[in-house]
């Protein structure tokens, strides 16, 4: 009996996009919405409702498995065997409170129509099977030890404060709704699921009728809904519907235990406000609790954030706005506030709101938030490709039973919320916020130096008590065979070489005009300008306090005005003044270093006079007199780093790996690691030679003369000739390159950070080629093909690792492999270097070569925005590093054989790399340098 058809139910165009969005509907109860686009890359999404009912995870195990295996793709890892058959530029999936969504996308139409095809039968058929259970959910091993890729990232996560304290603030402000629980799973609950229990769940939730397919770009609906409907199962009847919060009734004050993070208590201190509030399924109501974020603390001048800071106690702001559950979340944080502190800050917040609840706003106060909410609504994101952020928006949406119409074109919501936003408004709102019967609560978040150990003894317990309810040792054993029995992904839908375009998409070359670069993009009504300002030859001076100046540039006064005034100025006028440094190696040399500090500023292109001389003011005119700013700023700064440690300490361990390496990889990457974390602890007691470090790095950077472009539309010649009067240059040339001595110096000693996280990272970096060097194709295919291949089993699935990446990176001339929440990251460095000198000893198989091919040629093929897209070229090419040398590489990568692969990983991987740990405890074995950070 045929299937029948969908249906379509409307179609609503938005200009704004250059889109059509099309409901449709099928008789089994799904829904798709489709927003047709006529370029760009194309994205698809399956979305499932899968309300949380407590703090076992299962919805997300229930993720983890279905993607282990499906009736009709019955290999292990099907989402890792289609990296290689495919040019995704997205194939993932994620778990919120309250849905399931598994997302893919693609340049080609055709490729999208195969993930979507192993998707919905994983969806639909997942083979749920007790050894995919034991190694993705939970499990314990022969030591007794509780282990499990779901299990090891939540113990990651919850050894975490501000995971504690976001668990906390859910329960508390959703009490009785999904939004109550710990939807990925808290540690301690995760080995009270069962495989029964997770097959129950999916039975119950993945129905046709609970089922909504999203999908974006120049495809035909019909065949995305075809893929969904060839494996429809038979089993159906109405899922869960949207999601209601729970409602609190008047104020609560919680005083919560945290772990610690590092010597300093206020590093893992907080006290916050949290309000519910308005309605996130109303556009509106979106827009204007974000407009009141602005208006309290959306920048260094507003009344709370000012008031905060001037208190002198904490460590930093984390105020904001959030949006994750149908109704919002007004945040009053002061990170670094401890017990004894709160009462102040509880005093000060609520004398500024009465005094703002007595007093309206200026109207110019108003306009300047009103701007900032303007520029968050227009600005195109593309994470990580416009397509998919789109998918994203209609799945929340669908998720919260709204309509996505108003999320994806914002423009009448905002018409009517200044209509009714006005003064007395945001007086009310204010007053509200105080109201004695408001709902509202009131945490303080401690640490407890015995958290660690008594979370371990809880864990041990927990491990004695399954140890005695099955047999574990047999279960060991299936669940290791399993992991070394080698998936053959033929069965998995693939592209091959004569569907990939002979060249990807370059970015439209930009126009010249007296010196200005002018790349006219879409660009959602806004103009960035940025300013390249090249980087003298390293040892010029220190490169820590170079990024320090980047942290604090633009967060200071400049010329007469102080910073509160300057930040004023800026939140009137644009989005701000960003800065970064930008270090490449020539695509020819891995010797000469190409560097430069980039410079951004955006605001709307309808009122560019008023923002366009913004960058090139605060640039020539800042000032460095205002001591305590800035020796507030580097101490945000530095529990930032602290805090991302913590948080991505792959990318803390690969600089101080880099490090180890001289050369070329440490004048780029000096700026991070250990050795930046050393400068702002040091200028912590040594302000006013750090200051003179900065102040320096500007003078000597103002000898130089910018490039500068314009990136977004509409754009006028009127525009340039204003850029190239303020800036006063002339010149659009690349930016010249410094020649490096002593590059590929004798690595040191292995390096061992001992730090608070709650799992290991690893890092191990080796002298690599560069961009346009012959070796470097053949090496980036061999990386690519470890990465997905035998790494990824040795470290994620045996290992028990979050994730995995071994990869060249030609702009700094490295070879870099990561672990990232890795229980075991000593295993894992052994892995990486074990594998990498046996590619220099094999060739790689036909199989393994092509699908190193497709994954790379499907990273240079992703799509972003065009903006991004356009910044992306300016830096690269002024940095001498242009589309010609990408277009080089790729066809290089398309004629490479297996054995230029083995001969190159002979010339770069048959030598010890710089490793760096970052763990709890120190390695035990092995000529360690262990460092404290």
């Amino acid at each position: 009996m045929p299937v029948p058809p969908f249906t379509t139910r409307s179609r609503v165009p938005l200009e704004r996009l250059e889109a059509t969005l099309l409901r449709r509907s099928h008789a089994s109860g799904i829904v798709h919405h489709h927003l047709h686009t006529e370029t760009g890359d194309c994205a698809a999404a399956l979305v499932l409702r899968t309300p949380a009912r407590d703090d076992t995870g299962r919805s997300h195990a229930l993720e983890h498995l279905v993607l282990c295996g499906s009736a009709r793709f019955p290999v292990r890892d099907p989402l890792q065997g289609m990296l290689g058959r495919s040019l995704q530029s997205e194939c993932n999936a994620w778990t919120g409170p309250d849905a399931t969504t598994y997302l893919c996308a693609s340049p080609l139409a055709d490729d999208l129509c195969n993930m979507v095809r192993v998707l919905a039968d994983a969806v639909w058929n997942p083979l749920l099977e007790q050894t995919a259970f034991d190694r993705e959910v939970w499990h314990l091993s022969a030591e007794g030890q509780l282990g499990g890729v779901v299990f090891n990232e939540m113990a990651g996560a919850m050894a975490e404060p501000d995971e504690v304290i976001s668990a906390a603030v859910g329960a508390a402000l959703y009490p009785r709704s999904p939004f109550a629980w710990n939807e990925g799973g808290d540690p301690l609950a995760i080995p009270k699921l069962s495989l029964a229990a997770v097959r129950r769940d999916h039975q119950a939730w993945y129905r046709p009728a609970n089922l909504c397919l999203v999908s974006v770009g120049p495809i035909d609906p019909a065949t995305m809904e075809a893929e969904v409907l060839s494996t429809l199962p038979r089993r159906n009847g109405a899922g869960p519907q949207a999601a209601e919060p729970g409602t609190i009734n008047g104020q609560r004050r919680i005083a919560l235990t945290t772990p610690p993070r590092g010597a300093d208590p206020r590093e893992a201190s907080a006290w916050l406000l949290a309000w519910p509030w308005g309605d996130m399924r109303r556009a509106e109501d979106l827009c204007a609790g974000r407009l009141l974020n602005h208006l309290l603390c959306g920048h260094d001048a507003t009344p709370l954030r000012l008031a905060c800071d001037e208190s002198g106690i904490g460590l930093g702001d984390g105020s904001g706005f959030g949006s994750h559950a149908p109704r919002g979340e007004l945040q009053i944080r002061r990170n670094g506030c401890q017990a004894h502190e709160a009462d102040t800050m509880r005093t000060i917040v609520h004398q500024v709101l009465a005094q703002m609840a007595a007093t309206a706003p200026r109207a110019a106060t108003l306009d300047a938030a009103f701007l900032q909410l303007e520029m968050d609504v227009r600005r195109l994101s593309g994470d990580p490709t416009q397509a998919a952020s789109w998918c994203h928006c209609i799945a929340e949406a669908w998720t919260d039973g709204t309509d996505p119409v108003p999320f994806l074109d914002p423009d009448p919501v905002l018409t009517a919320l200044r209509e009714r936003c006005t003064p007395a408004w945001a007086q009310a709102a204010c007053a509200e916020l105080i109201a004695p019967n408001r709902a509202m609560i009131d945490v303080q978040a401690s640490p407890d130096s015995a958290w660690p150990a008594a979370q371990q003894q809880r864990l041990k317990r927990i491990a004695a008590t399954s140890a005695t309810k099955v047999d574990w040792t047999q279960r060991e054993q299936q669940r290791r065979s399993s992991e070394q029995r080698e998936d053959d992904p033929s069965c998995l839908p693939s592209i091959g070489r004569g569907d990939i375009p002979p060249a990807f998409v370059p970015t439209p070359a930009p126009s010249q005009h007296e010196g200005i670069s002018g790349y006219a993009v879409p660009s959602g009504g806004l103009i960035q300008q940025v300013a390249m300002i090249p980087l003298p030859a390293p040892g010029t001076g220190k490169p820590a306090a170079l990024t320090a100046f980047t942290a604090v540039f633009g967060a200071l006064g400049r010329g007469a005005l102080g910073y509160q005034a300057h930040t004023r100025q800026l939140d009137a006028r644009c989005s701000g003044i960003a800065a970064w440094s930008e270090a490449r190696c020539d695509p020819g040399s891995a010797n000469r270093l190409r560097g430069a500090l980039v410079l951004s500023c955006e605001g709307p292109a309808h009122s560019w006079r008023r923002h366009l001389g913004l960058l090139p003011q605060c640039w020539y005119q800042q000032v460095w007199h205002e001591r305590e700013r800035i020796a507030e700023l580097l101490l945000d700064e530095l529990d930032a780093c602290c805090a991302d440690i913590l948080e991505s300490g792959d990318d803390f361990a690969h600089h101080c790996a880099a490090a180890a390496c001289g050369g070329t990889p440490a004048a780029a990457l000096a700026g991070g690691g250990l050795e930046y974390l050393h400068w702002l602890r040091w200028a912590d007691t040594h302000l006013d030679e750090a200051i003179a470090e900065m102040a320096a790095w500007h003078r000597r950077l103002l000898r130089q003369k910018p490039r500068v472009a314009l990136i977004g539309s509409p754009q006028t010649a009127a525009m340039a000739r204003y850029c190239r009067k303020a800036w006063g240059t002339s010149s659009c040339r690349p930016i010249a390159g410094h020649h490096i001595a002593g590059y590929r110096r004798r690595p040191l000693r292995p390096q061992a950070l001992i730090t608070d996280t709650g799992l290991g990272y690893a890092a191990a970096v080796y002298p690599g080629p560069a961009l346009g060097a012959d070796d470097c194709p053949a090496l980036a295919i061999g990386c690519q093909a470890l990465s997905d291949g035998a790494l990824h089993s040795a470290v994620r699935e045996r290992g028990g690792a979050y994730g995995v990446s071994f990869a060249v990176h030609p702009r700094s001339a490295q070879v870099v492999f990561t672990s990232y929440r890795d229980p075991k990251p000593e295993r894992s460095l052994a892995a990486c270097q074990r594998l990498a000198q046996g590619l220099a000893q094999r060739a790689l198989s036909a199989a393994q070569h092509e699908a190193a091919v497709l994954a790379l040629i499907a990273g240079l093929d992703t799509r972003q925005t065009p903006p991004q897209e356009a910044l992306d070229s300016f830096i690269g090419t002024t940095l001498g590093r242009g589309d010609q040398h990408l277009q080089r590489y790729r066809a290089a990568i398309l004629a490479t054989t297996p054995q230029q692969v083995r001969a190159a990983a002979q010339r770069y991987l048959a030598r010890t790399p710089s490793c760096a740990i970052l763990a709890a405890q120190a390695p035990k074995q092995g000529n360690w340098r262990h460092r404290s950070w």
